[in-house]
């Protein structure tokens, strides 16, 4: 049994791996975000974070249906392990982002005016300012992270009174607007792995097209996609079709790539107009969203692009991902308020890109830290309170 078990995991190191590479995806695009005048030209989809974050939602649908396996898990207690895995990383990173912010407005007041998470939050004195953004935090951590969400990303967004609020609030840390969604996605793919175990083959697959049907246009249809991906066994026979992989990735990458320059703008628009889910996403998100599900359906049907995955290197990445997509985004809150300094004191741009360097190494560096202290730990708190072991594997 441990063999299989064993097996098992080497089989899915790849997932680890792909997360790693997105996580990395992410930081590049926060933070050439800094560098407007710089452009990768073809390699942009290395910085390509929105492709990246519905890779992440494709990777947690397929890795989440695993739990269909596991009938003798009660709903309830998967649902809330996975608010123990998700959140309580979440709220630390709203603390640092909250310490960081306050440290810089006590060094230099003017920081105020400089940090992009503070925008909007000007009182007439520094003090309530922090007061303001402590309470902001709090709201975030306990009301908006778990439940809520964040802005248009709010599945809330076209919820009467409550939309406007959601749509008018200032996150302490914006990119904790994913956090919100992997929850409700996950609610989504524990139900329908539980009503798998309780109906027949057939009924099941109708509800799987009716769920794919209504969140076709909401950025819950990677979710779904992922866990049909992880259930479609004849995929087997195109793993060893390179040709396909290869063709699947470059299409892929046309597709996000000019996403926003209209050229495919009326066939997907078409494709956004079949479902009325909330919230509907652009043009431009349904368009990433399937580029991202080509690239996850090629990457698991070649093996070459799945060995590679399962480096060293990328599994390190993997490892450290979730706590470097969270804590990114304050450092580099720091990076904007230390380049505003440059710029006031005549120094060129040379000087910002040696210190973003050093900022990204500082983000690697804290994420491990993060990863061994908290992200570790949280994972284990969740495990301990599933117990059962065959679940070690899927959070």
């Amino acid at each position: 049994m441990k063999a299989v078990a064993n097996q098992k995991n080497t089989h899915t190191l790849w997932l680890d791996g792909l997360r790693g590479i997105g996580a990395v995806q992410v930081c590049l695009h926060h933070l050439l975000e800094q560098f407007p005048s710089v452009s990768l030209g073809v390699f942009s989809i290395l910085s390509d974070g929105p492709l990246a974050v519905f890779i992440f939602f494709c990777i947690r649908g397929y890795v989440l249906a695993g739990w269909s396996n596991k009938p003798n898990i009660p709903v309830p207690k998967l649902i809330f392990a996975r608010c123990i895995r998700l959140f309580i990383p979440a709220a630390i990173a709203v603390l640092l982002a909250f310490l960081l912010g306050t440290m810089l407005c006590f060094f230099y007041p003017n920081a105020i005016k400089i940090l992009p998470i503070w925008g909007g939050y000007i009182p007439s004195e520094k003090y309530n300012l922090i007061f303001s953004v402590f309470k902001n935090s709090i709201s975030d951590i306990f009301l908006y992270v778990p439940i809520l969400g964040h802005r248009d990303g709010s599945f809330f967004i076209n919820f009467p009174y409550i939309g406007n609020y959601v749509h008018n609030h200032i996150f302490t840390l914006p990119v904790l607007w994913t956090i919100s969604t992997e929850f409700y996605g996950s609610v989504l793919i524990v139900l329908v792995t539980y009503l798998k175990i309780k109906l027949p083959n057939a009924a099941h697959e109708y509800l799987l097209l009716l769920i794919g049907f209504l969140t076709l246009r909401s950025l819950l249809f990677p979710f779904v996609l992922g866990y049909v991906l992880s259930h479609w066994k004849e995929f087997e026979l195109f793993r060893n079709l390179k040709y396909l992989s290869l063709f699947l990735i470059l299409t892929s990458f046309v597709i996000t790539t000019d996403a926003s320059n209209g050229r495919f703008y009326e066939l997907f628009e078409h494709i956004a107009r079949v479902s009325y889910s909330i919230p509907a996403q652009s043009t431009y998100s349904v368009q990433k969203a399937f580029a991202a599900i080509v690239i996850f359906f090629a990457i698991l049907i070649s093996p070459t692009a799945r060995s590679y995955l399962s480096s060293t290197p990328c599994l390190f990445l993997g490892k450290i991902s979730f706590p470097l997509y969270l804590t990114h985004s304050p450092l580099i809150m720091v990076f904007a308020f230390i380049r505003e300094l440059i710029n006031n004191y005549g120094f060129n741009n040379l000087l910002a890109i040696v210190i973003a360097f050093i900022i990204y190494i500082c983000s690697v560096g804290i994420s491990c830290w993060i990863f061994l202290f908290i992200d570790r730990w949280s994972i284990n708190l969740s495990r301990t309170y599933l117990q059962p072991k065959q679940v070690k594997t899927v959070l």
